[in-house]
């Protein structure tokens, strides 16, 4: 067939006059297939025994990508051309074999930003190719709670704790528990970079050595911080890069 191809899901572009008598048959059915399978097919892939795999045109022509097959103990990276862009539905349905298996989405030039699947677990996710980014899009479940205890940035031995794709799939946190002495009366809660959305963090902290200490919420540990004050309710909305209080805290 004559003509070019669009960059996302391929789509052909005949050229005005060209494949004279074999338009239909060829670029109209083809891209009505493509079309159709955009916007509701599944296509699977099995990544057993793989460390890398890049999508082909004919994977991401569909709305939702399954993955099965059994992971090593070892993150396996799937691939998106660069330049492609779309909203992707991917379904985890692998069989991991250690804890340290995982399915992260990257790009085949080094992007801005990877996004790590959660196992078991269907989840929408906006591909920017131009800007080599992915970004969360579905929604975190409005009413389930992530609870998160002082000792996960004790065990980490570090004053910013990186939420998990698990952990991001509520909106609200239960931060809660007693740091030890010495430890950092100024410890971070640092979301994914980019992040979209309304969160709610209920706080009920303390600290072991002196009388007062703070969280702050952050995307990606950049300089915009949003503080947690402790004994309180509060809901804060972040765009893109920053976090901004929604409404006062409530003390509890």
């Amino acid at each position: 067939m004559s003509g070019t191809y669009t960059s996302n899901k391929y789509l052909n572009k005949p050229e005005h006059g060209g494949d004279i008598g074999t338009w239909g048959t060829g670029a109209l059915n083809g891209n009505s297939t493509i079309v159709d399978s955009s916007l509701g097919n599944v296509t699977s892939i099995s990544l057993t025994g793989l460390t890398t795999y890049t999508l082909s045109i004919a994977n991401y022509q569909n709305a939702t990508i399954k993955f099965t097959g059994t992971l090593a103990d070892q993150v396996v990276t799937v691939l998106l051309p660069t330049g492609v862009s779309g909203q992707f539905a991917f379904i985890d349905s692998t069989t991991a074999l250690g804890t340290s298996s995982a399915i992260s989405l990257g790009w085949t030039t080094n992007g801005v930003t990877s996004y790590v699947l959660t196992p078991g677990k269907t989840q929408i996710v906006n591909a920017d190719g131009v800007a080599r980014v992915w970004a969360r899009s579905a929604s975190p479940s409005m009413g389930g709670v992530t609870y998160i205890p002082i000792s996960r940035w004790i065990d980490a031995n570090s004053a910013t704790l990186t939420l998990t794709s698990k952990d991001l799939e509520n909106s609200i946190f239960y931060i809660y528990g007693t740091s030890s002495a010495g430890f950092s009366s100024f410890i971070i809660l640092a979301f994914p970079n980019p992040s979209y959305g309304f969160f709610t963090f209920i706080a009920n902290y303390s600290w072991a050595s002196i009388t007062t200490g703070l969280i702050a919420a952050t995307v990606g540990g950049g300089s915009f911080i949003e503080p947690i004050p402790n004994q309180s309710v509060q809901m804060q909305y972040c765009v893109g890069t920053a976090f901004r209080d929604v409404a006062a805290a409530i003390s509890i």
